[in-house]
This record gives C-alpha cells, structure tokens and sequence, in this order.
C-alpha cells in the first residue's frame, strides 16, 4: 500500500474507502488543521417522500404551511452540503465577480432568493443574492468561511483600521471576524508578487506601462506624527485581441504564517552609491540645453473649442470633454489596461536605493518575461529627477516618463502665477470661494482647476465672438454646420483634433478671430494679457486631448508650448526636469518604444473608451495611493512594530488589488459624486 500512495488505515486511506462504498450518499468536511466531518446526505427523492407521509395526515392548512417551509428547507439544506468548497485556499482575484460569487450559490437557495425580491425592482439584484446566500451557507455550515465575508472584512479593515467594525459586522452575519482578516493579512504577506503569473500571455502583451510614487502614511493616527515612507508602483498591460482587463493570479493559499516568515519575505533593496558622489551626478545632469526660440512663434491650435463655442451661438452645446467623448466614438485605440500592483519598498522614495530598487526590479522581470523593447515607466517631477541620474549611472535600459498630471498642476500654478493681479481671481470668486480660488491659481486642486479656467476661457471666447462685425458671421455659420454635421456622424467616421488644421471654414473663423484680436491687443495691455491667457487655456486643451487620445506627437508639442510659461513663471524644477525630459524623449528613444508610442500606448486607459488615457502618475494616485491614504493611519488597531510594519506593506499589493476588484464588482466609487450620476449617460456627457 506505501507504493501506492497511501498509509494503512491512515486518515486518507477511510477516506477512499468510505466514498467508494457510500458513492453520492456521504459528505465528508475537511475543515484546515481540525477534525473532518463525515454525514450521511438526504437525496431531494427520501425528503419529498418523507415530507408527503407527514403532509397527508394534517387537516389545518397553517400546519401544511409549515410542512410545506421545512420541506423546502431540508431540500436547500441537502444542496448547501453537497457543495465542494476548497478549504486550503482562499481565492483568487479573478474570482472577484458577481457571476463567480453567484454561481457559489446552490440553484435551490437561488431560486428562493430571487423569489423573495419584489417583481418591481428593476435594478440587478445578482450581488446581493450571491452576498445574502452565501451568508445562509455559513450558517448553515460554521466551517464554511464565504468569500464576501472574507471580503467585506478586509474592505471595512483596511478603510477604517478597526478591529470593532469588522467584529460588529461579523456578529450580524455581514462579515468574517477581526481573527479572519488577520490571518489572511499574514497569509497576503508572504505571498509572493512578482509578473510570473503573465509568462503564458506575454506573447500577446501590448501597452506595458509602469509607474511608482511616494507613499505616506501616519504611523500614530491621533496625532498625526511619525510617518511612514515608502515607494509604491504598479503596472499595466493590454491583452492583445481582448477589449477587457483579466487578472490572471493563482488563489491565495490558507496556511499557518509565522512572524519570522513575515520578516524574512520582504523585498530585498538594491543599496545605490549615496552621498557625495550622488550629489555630483545630480549636478552634471543638469547640463541638457534646450532651445526655445522656434516655440515662441507658433500658432497654438485651439481650433475645436473655437469650433463649440462659435456653434454654441445657434444651440446649446456640451463643454470641450463631452464633446470629444462624442466625436471619438469610433476612434481605434489599443484596449483597456489591466492593473496589478508591485511590492512595496519600505524605503524613502528619496533615497536613491528605493529609485534604483524598483528600477532594477522592473527591468529583471521584463527580462524574465521576455518582452519586446525596453521597461517604461513614469514618475512625479521630484523622483523623475532621481531616476533619470540612476538610470544613467547604472545604465538600467528603461525608459522614464516625467508625470504629465504634475506637471499640468505645475503648468495651472504658472498660469495663476502670471496672471496675479489681473482680476482673474476675483472673476473666479464669483463662483468659487476665497480658499478655493486660493488652490486653483497654485495648481493644487487640479479638478477645479480645470472647470474654473474652461469656463473663464469660454467667456472670453463668447466675448470676441460678439464684437464680430455682421457680415463674417457667414463665416461662423458655415463652421457651425461643419460641428453639427461632425455630431451627426460621430458614430461613422474617426476624428483627431488635427485635422481641424485643414477645414476651410474653420481657417476662415480662426483669420477673423485673429484679425479681431490684433484689433483689440492694440487698444489695450489688458487685452493682450488675456489673449495670452486664452492661448494657455488652449495650450492646456492641445495636452488634454493628446493624453486623453494617446496622440503622442502633439503631447510632445503641447509641452514644447507650455515650456516658456512654466520657466517664466519661475517654476526651475519643472523647468530644468521637462528639458531633460524633452531632450531623452528626441535623442535616447529607441525605435520599438516610439513606435509603440506613436500608437497611444504611452497611456493608461482604466475604462474601455478611445478618449480615456490617463497619465502613468494619474493612474497611480487613482489606483494605489487612493487606498493606501486612508484615515485609519497604521497603528489604528493594531500597535506599531517591525512585525505590524512589515504585515501591512508586504499585503498592500493583493489588498489593494482586492479592493479595485470589489469596487467594479459592487460599482461603488470612493468618491461620492462618481456613485450618484454616471459619467456615461447622455445627460452627463452633455452637461460636460
């Protein structure tokens, strides 16, 4: 018997014979590190019968009621214990779905679920019933540990940090305990993260994009002191052929962890040369020259929100993003990104050693993978600096992005800059308040930024459309049906913002606008200076539309032209760090990678869309850092050590991926506005 696998009258060996003498007439329970569980199961065939001899001899139609219910309970009983559930792992991401998570429930307590929801809620109730059947499958079998317990635990765990919350939940049958999330957070952490899991399609990976910024957290919640550093990245990638994002990551396996595991699993940093050799190399990369002479002669194209605006004259048209969302309808574009997250370094992103170890790491598992080109990853303007000097001086074959959302919000304090004392704040006090506007003209609320400026800048524009004389109104005219027959075949045809370069009626308008401000910049400084101001806005809008469609020539172009602004503005790290960057992306560029880049997967696209590119250093705060900044700190709960400290940052990447995987699955966002109006309704489309 030892040469067939199996021990006399061991544990495995009953087990065999047991389910070839009782074949569909036993259950047996393997419950992790305790006692299994053998019962005889009660066929639908033996309940029915002896549920009809006892329903014959009542007479009252209550007591038939109640014969009737236990019937039916006994027969969703039955199926709940029947059902096979894996005991030695949890799950993986990729089960995170309603369709995955319902199909864990049995039919007969399925049925009975949809059943009992009113015929008159029209909305898909498919999560609850999968969230409130697998609650009844746990009471009916304690040993039995439902994934939407497991995962309502860890969401409310890692928002709130409370261990009071998740035991409270727990206690009315919503959650799993505050001992569960425990041991899966120490099970999460010494599993292993890497892009092993991608070798079987890495034949078929386009788009591969990485990114990495700091990461602070506050160690003591009350006070707020004694934070903690780190450096955080992910990375994305496109299946060719395929239109969604798939994960493709193995279960997460249940086991015993011990402390020193946690301690011995963490990431291993690449110590890189510090001090004053570091500081020596900062100050020779520093030398790009960069000519700028040629930028302060060009054109800035602004045709397409000229174009709304003058169309606005005859019918009310949707701002300058739903517009182009309309337009792009049936524009190619690459697909839609998979994000995954890479481990944590508990490192500060300052040091050169956390820089040089994500650098070195992305390069290995590119390698690994055996992935065409070279690793692209993209950075804030502060690390951008740093990586660019490790780079070179380690001469690591990646390519670096400097962070286009950080340097637009440089680009919106360059503008508030150069526009002090003008009136534009108190223009925009009219709409916002003194402390808004205050972030506005600095950059740092960057949404409203947006709007405030969009708006101030279609005022403008409607201003310089009425001083007009009569007779170029023709002109408009003839530009107003180009943009209404452009909507009208918005589903038909492609559209790029430059080919507005070659319509004739649109080159008709632009001479006359320009020709008015010619007129009016003579009369008056403060007329030119808002002219300037309304070519930034556009400038702005050329960056936008690029990043949003992936169009990478005219993003470089937009940076060439927001260049003057942001060094006149006396912004010098975005200066010195966006000629830097403008001068590798001409001269150190490799044919591969541009390639791929002059087909838009310089981007990442988080929804399925042509006009949906997001920066690499965008996605990222969207991403990871959206969940690593919560409110509960690190100690919130817990206490702070080497153990505790390790426990949370090696998690971090399958707690984050767990909480992006529930929030498509339950279609909550983070943010409130996202979950009480949709961005892809007409109506919202047409009010932006």
């Amino acid at each position: 018997m030892e040469d067939e696998g199996v021990q006399p009258y061991g544990t495995q060996y009953f087990k065999e014979k047991l389910e070839s003498r009782f074949e569909g007439q036993i259950m047996i329970a393997n419950r992790c590190g305790k006692t299994s569980v053998v019962s005889f199961c009660k066929t639908a065939e033996f309940i029915i019968q002896e549920h009809h001899s006892k329903f014959s001899t009542l007479q009252s139609p209550e007591e038939q009621k109640v014969q009737l219910i236990k019937a039916a309970c006994e027969l969703i009983k039955t199926d709940i214990k029947s059902i096979d559930h894996d005991e030695d792992d949890y799950f993986s991401i990729d089960d995170l779905t309603t369709s995955k998570q319902l199909e864990i429930v049995p039919e007969s307590l399925r049925i009975l679920l949809e059943n009992l929801i009113s015929k008159r809620c029209k909305t898909d109730k498919s999560l609850e019933i999968a969230s409130l059947g697998q609650s009844l499958m746990h009471l009916t079998m304690n040993h039995y540990l439902p994934t939407m317990h497991l995962i309502t635990g860890i969401a409310v765990h890692n928002r709130t940090g409370s261990q009071y919350a998740v035991d409270f939940l727990h206690k009315q049958g919503y959650s799993c305990s505050s001992v569960q999330v425990r041991d899966f957070l120490r099970c999460a952490a010494v599993e292993k993260i890497n892009m092993e899991h991608l070798k079987e399609v890495s034949d078929n990976m386009v788009g591969i994009l990485y990114a990495a910024d700091n990461v602070d957290v506050n160690k003591v919640t009350l006070t707020g002191e004694d934070v903690y550093h780190g450096l955080g990245s992910i990375f994305g990638y496109i299946i060719s052929g395929s239109r969604s994002g798939k994960f493709y990551q193995e279960a997460i396996p249940r086991r015993k962890v011990s402390s020193s595991q946690i301690l011995q699993g963490c990431l291993k940093t690449k110590v890189y040369p510090g001090g004053k050799e570091f500081q020596d190399i900062l100050g020779l990369s520093m030398t790009y020259n960069f000519n700028t002479d040629y930028i302060l002669s060009t054109t800035v194209p602004g045709g397409i929100d000229y174009l709304r605006v003058c169309a606005s004259f005859r019918c009310q048209q949707p701002q300058i993003s739903g517009l182009m969302k309309l337009l792009t309808t049936h524009n190619k574009y690459p697909g839609k990104h998979t994000i995954e997250y890479l481990p944590l370094i508990d490192l500060k992103s300052t040091d050169p050693s956390s820089i040089y170890t994500v650098l070195d790491f992305i390069e290995d598992q590119h390698t690994k993978l055996k992935l065409p080109g070279v690793p692209v990853i993209g950075f804030d303007q502060p690390l951008y600096k740093s990586a660019m000097i490790v780079k070179h001086h380690k001469n690591i074959k990646v390519v670096v992005i400097l962070g286009n959302f950080h340097t637009l919000m440089s680009y919106f304090g360059s503008i508030g800059n150069l526009m002090k004392n003008s009136g534009l704040a108190q223009a925009l006090q009219t709409v916002y308040g003194d402390n808004a506007v205050k972030y506005i003209l600095n950059g740092k609320s960057y949404e409203r930024a947006v709007r405030a400026h969009g708006l101030c800048a279609t005022a403008l524009k409607t201003i310089l459309f009425k001083l007009i004389p009569d007779e170029d109104w023709p002109a408009i005219e003839s530009a107003s049906d180009y943009l209404e027959e452009l909507l009208k075949n918005h589903d038909k045809t492609e559209f790029s913002p430059s080919s507005l370069d070659s319509v004739p009626a649109l080159s008709e308008v632009m001479e006359i606008i320009e020709s008015k401000r010619e007129e009016l910049a003579a009369k008056s400084p403060v007329n030119e200076l808002y002219f300037q101001y309304i070519d930034m806005y556009d400038i702005f809008l050329m960056n936008l539309h690029s990043e949003r469609l992936g169009n990478w020539k005219r993003y470089i172009h937009s940076l060439e032209l927001m260049f003057p602004y942001i060094a006149a503005a006396g912004h010098r790290n975005y200066t010195k760090s966006l000629a830097m960057f403008l001068y590798d992306m001409e001269n150190n560029l490799d044919e591969h990678t541009r390639t791929a880049f002059e087909n838009g997967e310089w981007v990442f696209r988080r929804t399925d869309k042509a006009y949906a590119g997001v920066a690499l250093d965008l996605c990222i705060e969207q991403h990871l850092m959206s969940v690593l900044k919560g409110n509960q700190g690190l100690t919130r709960g817990r206490g702070f050590n080497e153990l505790n400290c390790q426990i949370w940052t090696q998690s971090r990447p399958i707690i984050c991926a767990i909480d992006a995987q529930v929030q498509e699955m339950s279609n909550v966002a983070l943010r409130s506005f996202e979950q009480s109006a949709s961005k892809d309704r007409k109506s919202r489309i047409f009010k932006d």
